[in-house]
């Protein structure tokens, strides 16, 4: 008789097995979700059903919402407790907010003392409520939608959106014109105590606008799922919007400019028009005021400031200004620089006669614009055309006056003005230097046809006063005209030819000259002993080489040996 033994595999999905105090092998039947719930949006009256579907199920489907258990309710709540196929999805019936919005939570119960109870993730049930349109507010106060708000360029302004009674709670964004401002913009959403179950959604800005925001709109939209669907608006997730907007009016000051600047170089008795143009200003300008700096009070009123024939008092600086409500237009200098040829105004000293050896200064005062350059300069005694400079400067000054300083001056004043050299020239100024007369007196030797040696005495005078001059010889007796002694006068120089000059001769000579202002004298001898002048002359060769001549002079009564040193 054959025996079949029948070996039987139990393999169970989940069920982990564990030893009992006795050794034997148990398996042990573990509950777990394959699907749970997951949020959900509904509209209100629609009907929704939360997934929960559990593996080995052994327990009680419970459903919670806010925590509280949901009792099976027909024609509301249906979910069956026991299911067989581990099914305990729940199907809400004509859902409203203030019953069904909520958080909504999954369990099934333990079957013994050694399990846990299963509890899904808590997840929520939003019954859609479109919000109210946004409104705006300055502060606390509301804005008309569509209207003017008005405010100050580098103010700050505090505005709040609100959108209320919304659920979830709407989705707020900021644009100033086509400019997304909203990351400038802080939310916050809180309950709306209004209606319970909705939610109050508040926006606050906080902007600085500028003039370049004048005329453009303000405007904040609320997004929400319940105002449908905008495919391009990817920033909002394409969500529906209700928007809200204002049109600034930001008030600034006046902004000018000048249509031209006034030439480079204005001459005198010329005609200028300055032009100041108001660019910009909210609200308008009405009046353009001119100021001239140095000057208290208003110079002109308008737009335009002419002068019809310029004058040397209207150079300045000037500036345009234009004020509104707001404030006044920056300072804008223009200069006017009017440019004028040289005039004297003063020559000084009035008294023209000095002493000998005294410092004079003469000085020379003139006005123009540019600031003339002066030049003090003396007439040719030979050519009374011609004017020697003297100096540069407006003062000229003249150390140890001598008689040499005598004679006509002038001061020139010279400036440019466009491109054009203008001159203002003095009176002319005689100085005259007067005391007794100054003397130089030297010798000078010729040869005669006969071969006899001649010495010339000259004595040239300095006075500008007459004076009286004769040569003394060394007896202190003056010198007469006569057969060996010629005496001449040409121009300042006294002369006393002595023909035939011998030893006779030698001795001292003076040459004395007096005015009313006193006696002077010089001597000069005539001796034996040469008197010598030594030049030197550079020639070129034809060769291209250099020469060089040296020239002695000898002036002597008697000839005398010459030689050369190196």
């Amino acid at each position: 008789m054959r025996t079949l033994t029948v070996c039987v595999f139990l393999v169970a999905l989940g069920l982990p097995n564990y030893t009992s105090s006795n050794g034997e092998v148990k398996f042990k039947i573990v509950q777990k979700f394959i699907e749970e719930p997951e949020d959900t949006e509904v509209n209100p009256g629609e009907n929704v059903r939360l997934r929960c579907v559990v593996l080995n199920r052994s327990g009680d489907c419970a459903w919670l919402k806010d925590g509280v258990a949901v009792g099976r309710i027909p024609d509301k709540y249906v979910f069956k407790r026991s299911p067989k196929d581990g099914d305990c999805s729940v199907l809400i019936l004509d859902t409203t907010l203030e019953e069904d919005d909520g958080s909504w939570q999954c369990q099934v119960t333990q079957t013994s003392i050694d399990e846990e109870p299963l509890a899904s993730t808590n997840v929520s049930i939003v019954v859609l409520e479109s919000p109210h349109p946004p409104s705006l507010q300055d502060g606390t106060r509301p804005l008309t939608p569509g209207s003017n708000f008005s405010t100050k360029a580098g103010e700050s302004s505090n505005f709040q959106c609100v959108s209320g009674k919304g659920n979830p709670p709407a989705f707020l964004r900021w644009f100033l014109g086509s400019q997304d401002v909203s990351q400038l913009a802080t939310q916050t959403n809180i309950t709306d105590e209004k209606k319970p179950h909705t939610w109050k959604a508040l926006s606050v800005l906080n902007f600085t606008f500028n003039k370049t925001d004048n005329g453009k709109q303000l405007k904040c939209g609320a997004y929400h799922v319940t105002y449908g669907k905008i495919v391009e608006d990817s920033e909002a997730e394409g969500l529906g919007h209700r928007d809200v907007a204002v049109t600034l009016d930001v008030k600034y000051p006046p902004e000018i400019k000048y249509d031209r600047n006034p030439p480079e170089e204005v001459e005198e008795n010329d005609s200028l028009t300055l032009s100041c143009e108001v660019t910009e200003a909210n609200p308008p300008v009405e009046i353009v005021t001119w100021r001239k700096i140095g000057q208290s009070g208003i110079y002109a009123r308008g737009r335009i400031l002419e002068f019809p024939s310029i004058l040397r008092a209207d150079s300045g600086v000037y500036s345009c200004f234009a004020r509104n409500d707001v404030g006044e237009s920056p300072v804008i200098p223009v200069a006017v620089d009017v440019k004028f040829p040289p005039k004297i105004i003063r020559v000084e000293p009035p008294m023209t006669t000095f002493n000998i050896n005294e410092v004079i200064n003469l000085h020379c005062e003139a006005e123009g614009n540019p600031a003339p350059e002066i030049t003090w300069l003396r007439q040719n005694e030979k050519d009374p055309e011609k004017w020697e400079i003297q100096g540069q400067n407006r003062t000229l000054t003249i150390e140890n006056a001598s008689y040499s300083n005598s004679g006509v001056y002038r001061c020139d004043a010279r400036n440019m003005i466009r491109s054009e050299q203008r001159t203002a020239k003095s009176r002319e100024i005689r100085l005259v230097i007067q005391g007794k007369p100054t003397l130089r007196t030297n010798i000078g030797w010729t040869r005669d046809s006969d071969g006899s040696r001649s010495a010339e005495l000259v004595c040239t005078v300095d006075s500008v006063n007459p004076s009286r001059t004769k040569w003394l010889g060394s007896d202190v007796s003056p010198l007469l005209q006569g057969e060996s002694i010629e005496l001449s006068v040409v121009g300042n120089d006294h002369r006393a030819k002595i023909n035939n000059a011998s030893e006779l001769y030698y001795g001292n000579y003076t040459c004395v000259s007096q005015n009313k202002y006193g006696i002077a004298m010089s001597t000069v001898e005539i001796s034996g002993k040469p008197t010598l002048k030594t030049t030197i002359q550079w020639t070129r060769g034809l060769d291209g080489s250099r020469m060089v001549e040296l020239v002695c002079e000898v002036f002597s009564a008697n000839a005398r040996r010459t030689d050369w040193l190196r």
